[in-house]
């Protein structure tokens, strides 16, 4: 039988200023989750991502600044599968505020990590070509940053930085913010989410010039502030989810990452405000690409889609119970398949689901106390 650990990453936010920070190692057993110890506590977690092959452990390391410097960090740590400890190997700027997100490359080349930002103003005066005075409001850069990796899996340098302008109607949007990145599976192009002007942007990876171009941009419905994203494991279908929309929002790209939209559906069975705040959160799709679990924080619910085998197209299925404190953040799935857990960072816990044959979930049970969870990940020991 093979063996696992689990590191759950903590987050503390501005909702939370005095939850803990660091990560947390535990082994997974019979569905159990064992916690042994907890380390690196300077490092608050927003995501983490993994390399088989070398053992490495990334994680975007959240903050506004750092002791060393101004905007958050990107660390590397190597696994000890002996022991599951995490010895760090790279701390880099993340070249903005408040990164959000990092995505590790298939081919094993490059990191991408996607910066939330703040939305702090700086007012200033600007002369325009006829003389005139005008006072402006410039706002935190939001960028997206292409690291190299070399042959340990340690950050070597930031080899491009891609920018976003623009905002969205709502008073949250007044400038981007870069929520999420996914890789393809052939590691060719790359997936933003920015909730801060409703897009949804394909990157092409260019690896030999080490950039990152734009393919293609797909508005959102005015507002819904595009959150998170998740990949077809078989059919070339990304599915969104929108912060401040209670929307899933699915597209086909090409072979060129142009993007096709399908449509959108609703997240839940009721009839809701649309003015009203969504807070979805995370988003995932099983292994087989049947099923696709959303979080749905306003309404203290995770909603349930099925897919359509040939056109992708979901259908909603099941909405059940989330935690129950509104700040429900990241979904996993165990190594095995048989349940779903669920980081709730305002209560501080873990939850577990367990997944039926019909990709329903029941039988919600408290799986680790008092962690902060902001994002969580399961590496294979043996």
């Amino acid at each position: 039988m093979s063996r696992y650990y689990f590191y759950v990453g903590s987050w503390q936010s501005p909702r939370n200023p005095d939850a803990i920070r660091g990560i947390t190692i535990g082994t997974y057993e019979n569905g159990k989750l064992i916690p042994i110890k907890r380390v690196h506590e300077d490092v608050n977690v927003s995501m983490l991502t993994y390399d088989g092959k070398r053992k490495v452990l990334y994680t975007s390391n959240e903050l506004p600044l750092t002791d060393k410097g101004p905007g958050g960090r990107a660390n590397a740590y190597k696994a000890d599968l002996e022991t599951g400890d995490l010895e760090e190997i790279s701390n880099i700027s993340s070249f903005g505020k408040m990164p959000s997100f990092v995505a590790y490359d298939p081919l094993g080349d490059f990191l991408v990590l996607t910066n939330h930002s703040m939305g702090n103003v700086i007012l200033k005066t600007v002369q325009d070509k006829n003389g005139e005075f005008h006072l402006v409001n410039e706002y935190d850069e939001t960028a997206a940053v292409l690291y190299e990796l070399n042959e340990d899996g340690q950050i070597v340098r930031a080899c491009d930085i891609v920018k976003h302008t623009g905002h969205g109607g709502r008073p949250g949007q007044t400038n981007p913010h870069m929520h999420s990145v996914r890789f393809t599976p052939d590691g060719k192009y790359v997936f933003i989410c920015d909730k801060g002007n409703d897009g949804y942007y394909v990157y092409r990876l260019d690896r030999g010039n080490k950039k990152l171009v734009l393919a293609d941009r797909l508005d959102s419905v005015p507002g819904a502030a595009p959150r998170y994203s998740a990949l077809h494991p078989v059919l070339p279908i990304i599915y969104f989810n929108n912060e401040s929309a209670r929307l899933l929002t699915a597209a086909r790209y090409g072979e060129d990452g142009k993007l096709e939209k399908l449509g959108d559906w609703s997240t839940t069975w009721e009839d809701v405000d649309d003015e009203s705040e969504a807070g979805q959160s995370d988003l995932m799709i099983s292994e087989d690409g049947r099923f696709l679990y959303n979080i749905i924080r306003a309404d203290n619910m995770i909603s349930v889609f099925e897919t359509d085998p040939e056109s992708g197209e979901p259908k909603l299925i099941q909405m059940t119970e989330a935690a129950g404190t509104g700040q429900e953040r990241d979904l996993c799935f165990s190594p095995d398949g048989k349940y779903l857990f669920m980081s709730a960072v305002a209560d501080g816990n873990v939850y577990r689901y367990t997944i039926g044959e019909d990709g329903k979930l029941s039988d919600k049970e408290l799986a680790l106390e008092d962690i902060a969870p902001g994002a969580m990940i399961f590496i294979k020991a043996d």
